[in-house]
């Protein structure tokens, strides 16, 4: 289970990681998929929970491989490698990463104490 932050940008990367680990996967399928394995019932409670959190969300979210291959059962394909889409989303480029994130905070942080005195 990846943690990831919740962005349009993250939630691309793990589309594309899903398509490219299972082509047979159709576009608006691997939305869904993508939505089920954050905990969203829909993509589009997905769509309005990151419209709520804004692009520059830190909302860290678990996406579960195993939820992702279900939802991918229950739209008719057949049940995923959970171990390899695991793989796949473990090597996924994610644009906004937690780490990146940390720094930018804690940059942030040593600026506000250096104003400070």
């Amino acid at each position: 289970m990846p943690l990831i932050i919740l962005t349009q940008r993250n939630v691309a990367a793990l589309k594309h990681a899903l398509i490219a680990t299972f082509p047979t996967v159709k576009s608006g399928h691997a939305d869904e998929a993508i939505a089920a394995g954050i905990g969203f019932k829909t993509h589009a409670a997905l769509l309005a929970a990151m419209k709520v959190h804004g692009p520059s969300s830190r909302l860290h979210v678990l996406v579960s491989e195993l939820l992702v291959t279900r939802r991918l059962a229950e739209l008719g394909y057949p049940t995923p490698n959970a171990r390899k889409l695991a793989h796949a989303f473990g090597a996924a480029h994610l644009p906004d990463s937690p780490h990146e994130w940390a720094f930018v905070e804690l940059r942030n942080r040593a600026a506000n104490v250096a104003n400070q005195n």
